[in-house]
């Protein structure tokens, strides 16, 4: 699908902070993520913590990567020994075998790319608790991926090497954490910056993050503390919100500047939502979440922002939607929701195990699940069906987005 882009998207996203002019300007962070999802080989799903200390930034990029080319997300650190990286599993629906790890590194080879080093690069392990990759001591491009093996049923082992191999028929495996990670010492980066290039390689977008101009790295750690009503609902705000069963969601979901009106004093709660207004409400959850105001100047046309903002923040793709005018799914809602904030950060009130009209291989499954779980969703019917194929009113859609931000009206049964 055509992608809209404006001026005003630039501004909306510009980074108002000072470049940063050498290592020494340089403030590191502890990078937090909370992921979820199902495993399509298997059907598990799973919610990890994944962890990255001394993190300075991440970026998008084109490597050529054991002679084919690939499209990167590269986080930079600037640890002072080894790079690290650390998985907390916190839900996983199969067993989980203990295992040794060892750390890949790649090394740059002019007019040949990238090549897998035949040396060991770290070691670390993984377990059903989670997993510590420890890469080797300097800078380097390596990958940060922890491998988790497992099977759906209990095989009676503790360590991946104690199955005996016929029985390795049986075993999956999956990997969290960081595709590749850039350790760069305080060297290595005023080198960089003085000359644009490292281990003889030019690092295109390596710049940005180092010299503070990389948007991505405003969005990690983010927050439901965040969330502030900013709006003032008045008696005339709404005319047609008044003893429906979605008044205090309405009211919720436009006092903390999530949803207005679609005409002056009209809410329409029984209206379709469109893809458009879903990917505009997204956009601002995750804004908020991460600590901005949530507003954004309009285009045209007035979804350009929302969508270019979407787009950027890898929350959809370019073919995720065929219509953005059409009326949205339920599912396709929910999908947004789950890619606009941490659901790992949302308390567990209720206990479902499984949602009936959606698969477990789904990959959406595991987040639905969680948002039933947080008491964000409730279920259409008595046995908690969720419609994944039908169309959301406006009503549900405030409803899902104020129990979102709001815990005092999550719904516990």
């Amino acid at each position: 699908m055509k992608r809209f882009l404006t001026a005003a998207l630039c501004a909306a996203v510009a980074v108002s902070s000072a470049a940063w002019a050498s290592a020494a300007d340089i403030k590191t962070q502890i990078f937090k993520q909370g992921v979820l999802g199902t495993l399509n080989s298997s059907g598990a799903s799973y919610e990890a913590q994944v962890v990255l200390p001394d993190y300075v930034g991440r970026y998008e990029t084109t490597l050529e990567i054991d002679g084919e080319e690939v499209e990167a997300t590269v986080t930079v650190v600037n640890p002072e020994k080894s790079a690290e990286v650390e998985v907390t599993m916190t839900n996983f629906d199969g067993v989980i075998y203990n295992a040794s790890l060892t750390g890949i590194r790649y090394d740059y080879k002019p007019g040949r790319g990238f090549e897998t080093s035949d040396e060991e690069a770290g070691e670390g392990s993984s377990s059903s608790e989670g997993g510590r990759l420890v890469l080797s001591e300097g800078s380097g491009l390596y990958s940060g991926r922890i491998n988790f093996y497992y099977s759906m049923e209990d095989m009676g082992y503790e360590n991946i090497n104690d199955i005996p191999d016929d029985k390795w028929s049986d075993l999956y495996w999956f990997n969290l954490g960081s595709t590749y990670v850039l350790a760069l010492t305080d060297e290595d980066i005023d080198t960089f910056l003085e000359t644009g290039e490292y281990q003889n390689y030019t690092w295109p977008g390596l710049r940005k993050v180092l010299t503070g101009q990389a948007d991505m790295q405003l969005y990690i750690n983010g927050s439901f503390d965040n969330f502030e009503k900013v709006n003032q609902l008045s008696e005339g705000t709404f005319s047609d919100i008044s003893g429906t069963w979605f008044e205090g969601y309405a009211s919720a979901a436009y006092e903390y500047n999530l949803m207005k009106g679609v005409s002056e004093g009209v809410f329409d709660g029984y209206g379709r939502m469109t893809v458009a207004e879903g990917i505009t409400l997204a956009a601002r959850l995750h804004n908020i979440y991460y600590g901005k105001d949530g507003i954004f100047e309009q285009g045209t046309p007035w979804y350009d922002i929302y969508v270019g903002y979407a787009l950027d923040r890898k929350m959809i793709d370019d073919d995720t939607f065929d219509n953005y005018e059409r009326n949205i799914t339920r599912m396709e809602m929910a999908s947004l929701l789950s890619k606009a904030v941490q659901l790992s950060d949302l308390e567990k009130i209720n206990d479902v195990s499984e949602i009936p009209d959606v698969e477990k291989d789904d990959e959406n499954y595991a987040s639905v699940l969680r948002l039933y779980n947080a008491g964000v969703l409730t279920g259409s019917e008595e046995d908690l069906s969720f419609l994944p194929e039908g169309e959301i009113t406006r009503a549900e859609v405030a409803a899902m987005c104020a129990r979102l931000v709001c815990p005092e009206l999550r719904v516990e049964y």
